[in-house]
């Protein structure tokens, strides 16, 4: 075992000052880990303890103060190691909760079943006209429209859009934040999304779809995650990573894969087709109930009973509002 005394300048000094004999010196803390064994050196340093450091066969190193001092190395090592103990925290594993595999299935059918509806005009109703989200209509109390509007689509291919990626961020959300909370936060940041779409429009204004609650479901997937990692301490990059995907895939996708290089009249018949405006509204209300629901840890505090009932909330609700719209023809 050799001892380097130059460590530092400390050790340096405390060489110069008496002669170097190694049965006066004693060993205070010994580590493999190369990282930890500079930490101790800097707190002998930094509180003016001269040291030494000896490189032992095993690759570990030994941290050596002069016999007199040893006490209080030792000391001012223990408290170190005890306030740091704990750090840098290490992020809790995820563990997810009960699947809602089957409230994904629900949803899917429930849109498919008002498309059927819709397509063959059942109990001769104009299931558009009297369920889409007409800003004119909600402003005059048809409050009803903001929910009913969710259910309807124009085509096969924007009901299939919509039922895929609703499933498949509703069933992830459904992880973090259980089956109730997910799929009632999606119908309220998808109604909420709604009514801020029309109400701060000037012109009237129209639309249709499940798309402003699925943009609100990725909305509350992105707080939901940041706020998880918040918790755990993560690193800023780590924290911030799923904010920057959520936003550039509501970017991408909310704008109708609308970039640059899209030519003007392309970019106009997209927009036409495509209600940024209701993605934004849904985006926004998804991630402000998506932190409320964090922040409350709803998620581990509700038990499973009041999480199907919340989640059964959902079917309820919607079935309220479409009776609320089919008494408007009486």
């Amino acid at each position: 075992m050799g001892l380097d005394a130059s460590s530092d300048r400390q050790a340096m000094q405390a060489a110069n000052d008496a002669p170097m004999d190694p049965q006066d010196w004693v060993e205070v803390a010994r580590d493999a880990d190369a990282r930890r064994a500079r930490h101790h050196l800097l707190v002998l340093q930094s509180v003016s303890i001269p040291h030494g450091v000896a490189q032992l066969d095993d690759g570990s190193q030994a941290l050596l103060v002069r016999r007199h001092q040893s006490r209080a190395a030792r000391e001012q090592l223990e408290r170190y190691d005890r306030e740091n103990r704990a750090w840098p925290p290490r992020e809790a594993p995820f563990e997810p909760l009960p699947a809602g595999g089957h409230a994904a299935i629900l949803y899917g059918g429930l849109l498919a079943l008002v498309h059927i509806f819709v397509i063959e005009g059942r109990q001769g109703v104009d299931w558009k006209a009297i369920g889409r989200n007409a800003s004119e209509l909600v402003s005059q109390g048809e409050w009803w429209r903001v929910a009913t509007a969710l259910t309807l689509h124009s085509d096969l291919a924007h009901l299939a859009g919509n039922i895929v990626f609703g499933a498949t961020f509703g069933l992830i959300l459904s992880q973090g934040v259980g089956i109730g909370v997910a799929w009632l936060g999606i119908l309220a940041a998808g109604a909420v999304g709604n009514w801020f779409n029309v109400a701060l429009r000037d012109a009237p204004h129209s639309s249709i779809g499940a798309s402003t609650a699925v943009f609100g479901a990725l909305g509350m997937q992105v707080a939901v995650e940041w706020a998880r990692r918040g918790q755990t301490r993560s690193t800023a990059l780590r924290r911030w990573a799923p904010v920057v995907m959520g936003v550039g895939l509501l970017a991408w996708s909310g704008m109708g894969g609308i970039t640059v290089e899209t030519s003007a009249a392309d970019r106009d018949a997209i927009l036409d087709k495509v209600d940024v405006g209701a993605h934004l509204a849904g985006f926004v209300a998804g991630a402000s109930l998506g932190l409320s629901a964090a922040r409350l840890d709803l998620g581990r505090r509700l038990s499973p009973r009041a999480q199907i009932a919340l989640a059964l909330c959902v079917p309820a609700i919607l079935v309220l509002a479409w009776l609320r719209a089919l008494a408007t023809l009486g």
